[in-house]
This record gives structure tokens, C-alpha cells and sequence, in this order.
């Protein structure tokens, strides 16, 4: 017979009359192997566990036509470097069936995540930390849920314990599926009903328990422009301590529900260089890296120094610039950097520098951004008798931080945060702001 047979593989054994003939074989590449195998060489094993999908990641992974194993190593040879000339050697005329690796063999090494997977991971795993005083509750029944806030609803007045009880110990995604299920079962929304039911600082901490983050996030944000005058810790406490993706999706959810769109607002709403500040924290561009770069926060530092101490005024654009671009851990680092430079903190420099519109603005991003923790515990002890923060930042960290704010309180104030709150509020109110703490 004549070898290879037609429409054959150079290299390639001939057919066997009692090996199992099938379009592609399993274990056989259908192509990138070398044409010419050396003697006594046997072909490589396909690891069952690489994922097939187009969606793989392609490094590494050897593309049609490609010797494999590539020259250079298992994932392709260092960028510039021929790979080794191939030496023909005389085909071996075999009809056994091709030599396979015993099934022991360890398999071969997958290829390296890319840098944008490894963020990715890096980013999951600090999202999934959860410090906070609410955890997800277990065995969960959202039925049953329902049912006993039904009954505490029921009749005259409504049992206010029963209903603290279940809010309070049920994580946000939890009463995201009681306030769902409650509109199927009855076709209607469970915020309405007990908004019938509630009333003063006992219902509002009760309806931002039952909002969304996104949904409290637009509410408060709304709410800082209305009026006279605008909140403008609150903007700050939330750009500066949301990821990119939650800063869109509370954009998306304003312009659901209040039918406007939240960076003309801010611009409508705000004045001077406030504006161009604000502007640039909403828009949800940050960087995400978890990686610092400590020549660029070397670079950056001088530029904040050359911006401010070292000139006659301040070049208040390249503050905003670096502060509303720059990624959370290159911040603080940038931040170590300035006071080795400046030999002061950045803080005070601020204070030293900026005009006083600007002031505070700064202050507090700088302050959300290097540790947010001891921020909100000095936030707490000013704010304990203004209702609307104190229902903002507690039921906003109360599945973040919660824990770790109330250990920094009690470090910075020598008193317990729910000792605080015991002393300065009331009635049924009280009792839901000190059940989400929970005695030390």
C-alpha cells in the first residue's frame, strides 16, 4: 500500500483494519501536530480537563497549525526567538495503535490566568468579604417570612417586634425576595403596606432596609440636591466608597425612578468648582487595578505637592484629576508618598492650601478613600442625633463594615457605638438601629 494513504497526515500511522476508525479520534488533535514525530516519540495526551468553549482564554493555548508542543516550553517560545529547526527523520511504518501516556501522568500545566482575570478574582474575593452585623440568614423561608409579617400587620396597629425581628435578620437579598414574592402572592408591594402601617424614624429605617443598595443610594443622592443647599458629605461618602459597577447601576436606577439623569443633576445642582469635582466622582471611571504602581504614586505625589504646597494657590483640576481617577490602593499610596515629600500629611496640606469651598470637599474624599472605617466611626459620633445619616450609614455598612466601624468607634471615643445610640434615640426606632448593631 502506498504510505501516506490519500488524503492522509504526513506522519500519521495507517489505518489499522482493527483499530476503531472515527472522524477525530479521542485523545487526537484534529491539527498542530509536527509533521515529522522523532523515533520512539509518542503523542501528546489532550488534558479532559482544558475547557473547550471559544470563550477560553486564547494565551497560551496553541493555535491551528502550530507545532505542540511549541518550541521554547510548553506555551510558546519567548517573543523574538525562532523556534529550533525541525530535523526530518525517516517515517516509521506502524499499524499498532499509537502509544498513549498512562493515565497517571500528571497533566500538562494550564496556561496563566490573564491580568484581567486575576483583577477580577482579587476584586470577588473583597466583595465577598462581608465584616458586617447582617449575614444572610439559614434556613431561609421566604413563604413563611411573609406569613409573620402579614400577621404582624393584621388587625389594629401592627407588631413592630415581629416585624424588626425579620427585617433585621435577613441580608438585603434576602428582603429583595420577600418584598418580590409579597407583590406575587397579593399583588401588592410590601413597602406600601407597611408605609400604612409606620410611621416617623421607625418607618423610614424600615423602608431603607427593604430598598435595594442601588434604590437607597439614587434616594439619598436625590435627596442631598433637594432643598436648600446639598449634602455634599453624602455624595462623597458614596462615589468614594462604591465600586465602578455599583456607581452605573445607581445612575441607571435614578434615572429609573426619578426620571433624570444624575450627572446633569449634579451639574443643575451644584455650583463652581464643586461641579467639575462632583462630575468626575459620578461618572464611575475609576481605576480598579489592584495593583500599585510605586512610580506612579511617587510621580503623582510630586504633582500633588507641586499642585498645592509648593505654589501660590492651588491647581485644584489636578487634585480632582488624581483623586477621581486614580484606583483605591494607588491613592494610598500616593498618600505615603506626599508625606515623605511634602513632610506633612496630605491632610494637612488641604487645610493649609485649599480654599475653603473646596476644603471639606477634599477632606472627606481623602479621608472615605485611605480608611473608610475610621471615617464613617468619626462620622457616627458627630452625626448620632441627625436621624437621616444615622439610618444612611448604618443600614449602608451594616453588610459591609459594620463590625469593624463599631471596634473603631469604641478605639477613638472609648464608648460603645451601641451604647451611643441607646443614650440618643428612642421608642421602636431604637430598637431596630440597636438590633442591626447588636451588643459587643
Amino acid at each position: 500500500m502506498s504510505y501516506p494513504p490519500p488524503g492522509g497526515h504526513p506522519g500519521y500511522p495507517p489505518s489499522n483494519p482493527g483499530y476503531p476508525q472515527e472522524a477525530n479520534p479521542a485523545g487526537y488533535p484534529s491539527t498542530g501536530y509536527q509533521p515529522n514525530m522523532p523515533p520512539g516519540a509518542s503523542y501528546p495526551s489532550i488534558n479532559p480537563s482544558y475547557p473547550v468553549d471559544s470563550n477560553y482564554p486564547s494565551q497560551g493555548y496553541p493555535a491551528t497549525g502550530q507545532q505542540y508542543p511549541p518550541s521554547g516550553g510548553a506555551y510558546g517560545p519567548p517573543t523574538g526567538v525562532a523556534p529550533s529547526p525541525v530535523i526530518p527523520q525517516p517515517i516509521q511504518q506502524s499499524h499498532a495503535a499509537p502509544q498513549m501516556p498512562p493515565p497517571s501522568m500528571p497533566p500538562p500545566s494550564m496556561p496563566p490566568p490573564m491580568a484581567s482575570q486575576t483583577a477580577a478574582m482579587v476584586k470577588m474575593s473583597i466583595a465577598n468579604k462581608n465584616n458586617g452585623t447582617i449575614v444572610p440568614f439559614h434556613p431561609f423561608n421566604v413563604e413563611a417570612d411573609i406569613e409573620a409579617l402579614r400577621k404582624a400587620m393584621r388587625g389594629v396597629g401592627t407588631n413592630e417586634r415581629a416585624t424588626t425581628d425579620i427585617l433585621v435578620n435577613r441580608s438585603n437579598s434576602q428582603r429583595q425576595e420577600i418584598k418580590a414574592t409579597y407583590q406575587k402572592m397579593f399583588g401588592k408591594r410590601l413597602i406600601n403596606d407597611l408605609k400604612s402601617e409606620l410611621c416617623g424614624n421607625y418607618e423610614k429605617i424600615n423602608l431603607a432596609l427593604l430598598n435595594s443598595p442601588s434604590l437607597e443610594d439614587a434616594q439619598r443622592l436625590r435627596s442631598a440636591m433637594n432643598g436648600l443647599g446639598t449634602n455634599e458629605d453624602t455624595f462623597f461618602e458614596i462615589f468614594c466608597t462604591r465600586t465602578n459597577e455599583e456607581i452605573h447601576e445607581i445612575s441607571k436606577v435614578y434615572k429609573e425612578v426619578f426620571r433624570r439623569d444624575l450627572e446633569r443633576d449634579c451639574v443643575s445642582e451644584t455650583t463652581g468648582r464643586f461641579t467639575k469635582l462632583l462630575v468626575s466622582m459620578c461618572q464611575g471611571n475609576r481605576s480598579e487595578s489592584t495593583t500599585v504602581n510605586a512610580e506612579e504614586a511617587r510621580k503623582d505625589a510630586s504633582d500633588l505637592y507641586q499642585a498645592g504646597e509648593k505654589k501660590w494657590g492651588t491647581d485644584e483640576s489636578r487634585f480632582i484629576e488624581i483623586l477621581s481617577m486614580r484606583s483605591f490602593p494607588q491613592l494610598r499610596a500616593t498618600f505615603d508618598e506626599y508625606a515623605k515629600i511634602a513632610q506633612r500629611d496630605i491632610l494637612d496640606s488641604i487645610d493649609r492650601e485649599m480654599p475653603g469651598d473646596l476644603k471639606g470637599r477634599f477632606k472627606t474624599i481623602v479621608r472615605c478613600i485611605r480608611n473608610p472605617v475610621e471615617h464613617f466611626a468619626d462620622k457616627l459620633h458627630t452625626i448620632m442625633k441627625d436621624d437621616d445619616e444615622l439610618i444612611r450609614i448604618i443600614v449602608s455598612r451594616s453588610e459591609i463594615d459594620l463590625s469593624d466601624i463599631k471596634a473603631e468607634y469604641a478605639k477613638i471615643h472609648k464608648k460603645s457605638l451601641y451604647k451611643s445610640i441607646q443614650s440618643e434615640t428612642s421608642g421602636d426606632y431604637k430598637m431596630v438601629l440597636l438590633k442591626i448593631v447588636k451588643r459587643d
